[in-house]
């Protein structure tokens, strides 16, 4: 009768990671930056692509917390129309429960795509300050997007 040997897979993998890199992987290069930091012509391609891309996104978000917001406006004139009835039945007041409810989510959205937005706008700056050769971001724009934050926050 033969003998059998069990052998675990804790056996089997070593106790160190490897890594070999990405074949064609060439070390080292950048290619959307030089040496200095500056942009190449691919980086300033790729960038600006990047940012309409986000701006693009940030219009489409503030449209939409417009809409959300004149949703909300809407809903909240319905309700009180619905609660100055001098014929308050449970129906009434039920369906006035329900349009204040509908108003509260469609501003908890509205705020959400204004936040969406404002991060997006964030993201743009920056990408607009690589692009005109900024090497440190000005703190002066990135003061701005903290006051639009707090303005969003505060509504």
């Amino acid at each position: 009768m033969e003998d059998t040997i069990f052998i675990s897979a804790k056996d089997l993998t070593p106790d160190y990671l490897e890594h070999h890199g990405i074949l064609g992987m060439k070390w080292g290069v950048r290619r959307y930056q030089t040496e200095n930091g500056r942009l190449t012509s691919e980086g300033r391609e790729r960038y600006s692509r990047k940012l309409n891309k986000y701006k693009d996104k940030s219009a489409k978000l503030k449209a939409k917390a417009a809409t959300k917001r004149y949703k909300a406006e809407k809903y909240g004139i319905k309700e009180d129309r619905l609660r100055g009835r001098v014929l308050k039945t449970d129906i009434t007041i039920g369906r006035a429960d329900h349009l204040r409810n509908k108003a509260g989510r469609a501003r908890t959205k509205a705020l959400k795509y204004e936040k969406k937005a404002a991060k997006l706008d964030r993201k743009s700056v920056k990408i607009e300050s690589l692009l005109n050769g900024d090497q440190n971001l000005r703190l002066d724009s990135i003061e701005q997007g903290n006051q639009q934050i707090l303005k969003i926050l505060n509504q």
